[in-house]
């Protein structure tokens, strides 16, 4: 049975949204490295060529396997965070790159979440950073990472989330089950009863209305064969889930409890997580908020990972894009942090 681990690498798809254009910029790099707990952590420190202390931006992975040094080589968003006068420090999980570890599945968000928060302890000693000027940018399962770190600490100064989901995974696994559905040519009939089984598995109390959902799943060869969730585990494996687990942790909890700026992305078209849910969620609750910068943006025409993409479809994205001509961020993305960075600096009371 795949659930919370399914939901993470499919969410990780979201990491490849960065990794598009050649563009350079001069910059001073760092080699970083700490220790995380059991995990040895190795990153980089991107500072411009501008007098210090910088404002920094923590890079926030979504879920699955990372590479640091692709990132810094190809992003156009990296390069726009620089340009601004934004340090931007990354570091791979571990078990990527020089990191070193095993994450815990149980305990992902957790163990992630602490990683995060010994990496804003570590900037906020580095001569050349603004102690008090420290960001998250992150995606997909970042949301559920940062909502852990956030309601733990309190040296952050703002967030920049994109595709995050604000629903429990087994509710948005849900979602996302029902539009590969649909993506792969089933009826909405067939796409309602995928979901309806997704919950049902992913809550159910009894091996009997767990095998009654996993059945139908099994079913499905959207599911069965392209997802690769399905399976029918036997009644001596089964276990019933428990409701305090990180699969039904919900970030909009930690997200009311903020009371600095946020500037929440939503791409139109994301058929990963519902962005309708999720960009409602936020205005319900920045509306009460007395940080006037906080803003939420649906983004037209954008998939999950922020490229153009009429469908939205995950089938479109592991093509490759090449039904459509090729992966091409979108530019308003691009241009809406873009000019937000440039409010958050004199906010930040820098010129």
């Amino acid at each position: 049975m795949k659930t919370l681990l399914g939901f993470c690498l499919l969410l990780g798809l979201a990491n490849a949204a960065l990794a598009t254009g050649p563009d350079t910029l001069p910059y001073d790099s760092e080699e970083i490295h700490f220790t995380s707990g059991r995990f040895t952590i190795a990153g980089s420190l991107l500072t411009p060529r501008s007098p210090a202390p910088h404002p920094v931006i923590v890079f926030v992975w979504g879920s699955g396997p990372t590479n640091v040094k692709t990132l810094i080589e190809r992003s156009q968003m990296l390069k726009r965070f620089l340009a601004r006068g934004f340090a931007v420090l990354l570091y791979d999980k571990p078990g990527s790159g020089q990191s070193t570890g095993e994450l815990d599945t149980r305990h992902l968000f957790a163990e992630l979440a602490g990683i995060l928060i010994d990496a804003t302890t570590l900037l906020k000693q580095h001569h050349g950073i603004d102690p008090h000027a420290i960001g998250l940018y992150g995606s997909s399962q970042a949301s559920y990472v940062m909502s852990v770190a956030l309601a733990r600490t309190r040296d952050v100064a703002f967030v920049i989330a994109w595709s995050c989901p604000m629903q429990n995974s087994v509710e948005q696994s849900a979602y996302l089950v029902r539009n590969y559905v649909l993506c792969d040519g089933g009826t909405e009939a067939q796409a309602d009863s995928a979901q309806q089984a997704y919950r049902q598995r992913g809550r159910a109390r009894s091996y009997a209305d767990y095998r009654a959902a996993a059945e139908i799943l099994d079913s499905m060869p959207a599911i069965r064969d392209g997802l690769g969730w399905a399976g029918v585990v036997p009644e001596e494996q089964f276990t019933a889930p428990d409701s305090m687990s990180e699969r039904f942790l919900d970030p909009s909890a930690t997200v009311a409890s903020l009371e600095i700026p946020v500037l929440a992305l939503f791409a139109e078209n994301d058929r990963q997580i519902d962005p309708v849910q999720g960009a409602a969620a936020y205005r319900r609750i920045l509306a009460g908020a007395k940080q006037e910068l906080s803003t939420v943006v649906t983004i037209p025409g954008a998939d999950h990972n922020m490229n153009l993409s009429p469908r939205g479809c995950m089938q479109d994205q592991r093509d490759g894009y090449r039904s459509i001509g090729g992966a091409v961020m979108s530019p308003v993305f691009l241009e809406t942090v873009d000019e937000w960075l440039g409010r958050l600096k004199i906010y930040l009371g820098r010129s």
